[in-house]
């Protein structure tokens, strides 16, 4: 299903117009699935599949996947969860989200293929990531950051859209990525 009330990235460079897709077929998960493994072979250790990156939370979440030319250039996925205790890795916040409204909308995943980052694809996903969840009735939207160098300027730009900092992890994530350091909760 493409999404049609969001405004979609254009690509001044090339000028090219990207699609956004919310659930998209299998075979453009499966390249998702590649491009994340890919992109985050660089920025982290990963002590899994090197050659695909997916995880049981990908069966129950809603995912947006920006498509140029019938190819996946970015995704993201969320899932809306009924209070903190139920969120991913729990042990990683304590009592930081307690505070928050619920339902929570637990933003993750956000990847842009190396060919087409610095393009504006990263902002367009990051809107969606913080608004898109809202639509969908969540009454918080949490995002881990900072846990590698790459997500840095990422940070940045998504409190210019109005994330806010919640606080730092508790602990270092386990799973199939070694994190150069402790993620910040946006």
């Amino acid at each position: 299903m493409f999404v049609d009330n969001v405004k979609t990235p254009f690509d001044r460079r090339s000028g090219v117009r990207a699609e956004i897709v919310c659930n998209p077929s299998e075979a453009i998960m499966e390249q998702v699935y590649r491009m994340r493994a890919a992109a985050w072979q660089r920025q982290a250790t990963l002590t899994g599949p090197t050659d695909r990156w997916t995880d049981a939370w990908n069966v129950c979440s809603q995912h947006y996947v920006s498509i140029v030319d019938d190819e996946p250039v970015g995704a993201f996925r969320f899932r809306s969860h009924a209070g903190p205790g139920d969120l991913p890795n729990a042990e990683l916040y304590g009592s930081l989200l307690d505070h928050l409204p619920c339902p929570i909308a637990w933003s993750s995943r956000l990847v842009i293929h190396s060919a087409h980052q610095g393009r504006g694809y990263s902002r367009c996903l990051d809107n969606i990531a913080i608004n898109g969840p809202r639509s969908a009735s969540a009454a918080s939207v949490v995002a881990t950051g900072a846990s590698v160098a790459g997500n840095q300027k990422c940070d940045q730009i998504m409190r210019e859209l109005g994330w806010t900092d919640t606080g730092m992890a508790l602990c270092e994530p386990k799973g199939d990525y070694v994190a150069e350091r402790t993620p910040r909760f946006l």
